[in-house]
């Protein structure tokens, strides 16, 4: 089962080929591509998923083996009023994630459904915001499914 370290802010995922597993954290920005393909054996996270300020990203297809995440998944910046992934339409990919550790945060400027969160059984909490090019309203809740 390949393991791979990461903790740094990146725009190559091409280092976690093939992975199944990381330790740390993965901070994808300015991804160049529409989707996270180079992610697609991670099935297990320890740290934190944070993707922001990737515009040209409309889908979360490669997260399909995700099925758990120990820190915080964030997509979008944390509280940001920007529409950092102003593009991203579909978080259907996430259909085999199950637990979030901690936060779940979601900037859903272009999302339409939340089909994909339907698996999740644990999570420590939930934010989200939907913003338009006028204005940002924010929900937020703690989830007891710990």
């Amino acid at each position: 089962m390949p393991q791979e370290e990461a903790h740094a802010e990146t725009s190559d995922l091409s280092v976690f080929e093939g992975c199944t597993t990381v330790e740390g954290d993965i901070i994808v920005s300015h991804h160049p591509n529409a989707d996270l393909q180079q992610l697609s054996c991670l099935e297990h996270l320890t740290g934190s998923l944070v993707i922001w300020a990737s515009p040209a990203l409309t889908s979360l297809d490669g997260l399909e083996a995700l099925q758990k995440v120990d820190g915080d998944l964030s997509l979008g910046y944390y509280q940001s009023f920007l529409d950092d992934n102003a593009r991203l339409a579909r978080i259907d990919a996430l259909s085999n994630l199950r637990v979030v550790g901690g936060s779940l945060f979601l900037n859903l400027f272009a999302v339409r459904s939340l089909e994909g969160l339907h698996g999740v059984t644990a999570l420590g909490h939930l934010q989200a915001a939907r913003s338009s090019r006028n204005s940002t309203s924010w929900s937020s809740c703690t989830c007891g499914t710990r």
